[in-house]
């Protein structure tokens, strides 16, 4: 499981910001989330994560970043 191909992070102050460039949607991640998200870029295991990046990876889930 990993990133769509058209969405781009960056961190910033206060939180990581989220676009999928594709359909224009933007999102708003605390800091604390950072190497997970490089990790998801890559691809990861979803049989593998904590409960509350399990939760992340639903919200991602329900607005459609994510590809198998």
């Amino acid at each position: 499981m990993r990133f769509s191909n058209h969405v781009r992070f960056r961190k910033e102050e206060d939180f990581i910001f989220l676009c999928d460039c594709k359909n224009l949607k933007d999102l708003k991640v605390p800091l604390r989330y950072w190497d997970f998200l490089l990790k998801l870029q890559k691809g990861i295991n979803a049989l593998k994560l904590s409960s509350e990046e399990s939760l992340l990876i639903e919200d991602f889930k329900k607005v459609k970043l994510l590809e198998d």
